[in-house]
């Protein structure tokens, strides 16, 4: 799928965000925005997105923006996840998904992170990256399902039949695809390319490169004493370096035009 999104649309997203910045606090103001990106991103796009901004505690990792598939299809990937002879047609549903949502933390909006409109931009442009660029997802998250299942010793068939396991089992896959934590090099390869995405321009690329550096700046190494969890904290901001070197060192990677 191919996305070019012109000038005159990606202006009309910045002013959406500024208006969220400054009013982050008028509901009426936020809900107006969220539909003027709605409204471009069907256009550009092709595909139909319900953007939301959600509150969050200022403990909770700040995971930024996040994509993932309306609830109606997260029901059908993952009914077919459980079913053993249809589990490995979600690679291919994955491409007709039609409806999105993009979640907002809402501190992204507010003087504690402080970010500018063009940096939240381009945030959600790498969000777009991943619905464009992102197809090896639906293969990697069917193989571990399908693998994972078998280890449990439970039938498939069982547990499909089981309509509050095919619920949780809806936790993971949102759950992949929200945090801003990378638990693989394959993972840090897919925003990498998703940058790539996001990074149309200079200014863009400019404002990525700027956006990830406040990211790293507010994101908190966690205070559990739990091992595992300090070294996943840690990682994440060590990912986040990698991925802001690669947009300032690597700009061969671009396709930027001259200015």
């Amino acid at each position: 799928m191919s996305i070019r999104f012109r000038d005159e649309q990606l202006m009309s997203i910045e002013k959406a965000f500024q208006n969220m910045i400054d009013n982050p606090d008028q509901e009426s103001m936020i809900k107006k925005s969220c539909s003027m990106i709605e409204s471009v991103l069907r256009l550009a796009c092709d595909k139909r997105f319900t953007v939301t901004v959600i509150d969050s505690p200022s403990t909770d990792e700040l995971y930024g923006m996040s994509v993932r598939p309306s609830q109606a299809y997260i029901d059908q990937l993952v009914s077919l996840m459980l079913d053993e002879k249809k589990w490995h047609v979600v690679v291919f549903r994955w491409k007709d998904i039609k409806d999105w949502v993009i979640d907002i933390d809402k501190r992204m909006i507010t003087k504690e992170v402080g970010m500018n409109a063009t940096e939240l931009t381009s945030i959600l442009l790498h969000e777009i990256g991943h619905i464009v660029l992102n197809g090896s997802f639906a293969t990697k998250l069917g193989n571990t399902f399908k693998e994972q299942l078998a280890k449990s010793g439970v039938g498939m068939k069982s547990m499909a039949e089981n309509p509050f396991f095919s619920k949780i089992m809806q936790l993971p896959l949102i759950n992949l695809m929200s945090t801003s934590r990378y638990r693989d090099n394959m993972q840090l390869k897919e925003e990498i390319k998703a940058d790539k995405f996001a990074a149309v321009s200079p200014r863009y690329r400019e404002a990525l490169i700027s956006a990830i550096g406040k990211m790293m700046e507010i994101q908190p190494v966690s205070s559990s004493d739990r091992e595992s969890e300090v070294k996943l904290a840690l990682d994440t901001l060590d990912n986040y370096k990698k991925r802001q070197a690669k947009l300032v060192n690597v700009r061969s990677l671009f396709k930027v035009p001259k200015t």
